[in-house]
């Protein structure tokens, strides 16, 4: 195996390391191995950059733009849930609200708390 692969041998079977050996997929290969639906294939291929037509009817997506762009997205989702679940933990300390003021800076509204 060459590069960094036979480091996850492993974790993966012989589909995975079929499928890492292949520069282009089709959509339905894209469907099985990541378990999207087809829509979902087709968009976020498209939202990647990775779609390549050749002639009319034959679409291939290049594998490596394709899961840089998942690899991406995930971790914007991440960060995007850490800092929803993070929000409004600095104006509270230990467990009481007497005495602090919160003023929200979308509508510029203060509001005390008793």
């Amino acid at each position: 195996m060459s590069g960094k692969i036979w480091m996850y041998s492993d974790q993966i079977d012989d589909w995975d390391v079929l499928f890492a050996q292949k520069a282009f997929i089709t959509y339905r290969e894209g469907c099985d191995y990541y378990d999207l639906t087809s829509k979902v294939m087709i968009r976020l291929a498209q939202e990647a950059g990775a779609v390549y037509k050749i002639g009319n009817r034959c679409v291939r997506i290049r594998r490596d733009v394709f899961e840089a762009y998942l690899r991406e997205k995930y971790r914007k989702d991440l960060v995007d849930e850490s800092k929803n679940r993070l929000s409004g933990c600095n104006d509270v300390h230990s467990g009481t609200r007497e005495g602090k003021e919160k003023i929200s800076k979308e509508s510029g509204e203060e509001h005390r708390y008793i």
